[in-house]
């Protein structure tokens, strides 16, 4: 089974198809998409252009962080603001 859109989910509960519990059931068992919880970066290239940097940990897959790992995300964003900024859509 795949994933729906937060939307399409949201949709469904507004029509009565499907309850809030089940909705929040769903989410939490990775059903249902959520919302971006950051705001997105920006820094410009030397031919001013914008573009975002990102971080991740490549073969994380589904495992789950480790606290060194939560730690060094932490510091790793807080360097990302300290040289980036937000733009207006």
């Amino acid at each position: 089974m795949g994933k729906i859109t937060l939307t399409e989910a949201e949709g469904l509960v507004k029509k009565g198809v499907l309850s809030k519990t089940a909705f929040s059931k769903m989410q939490k068992d990775g059903l249902v998409g959520t919302r971006k919880r950051g705001e997105k970066r920006f820094i410009q290239t030397a031919e001013n252009t914008w573009v975002s940097p990102q971080f991740y940990f490549q073969g994380l897959d589904k495992k789950t962080e480790s606290d060194e790992m939560k730690t060094l995300r932490q510091e790793v964003n807080d360097v990302i603001k300290k040289h980036t900024v937000t733009k207006q859509k």
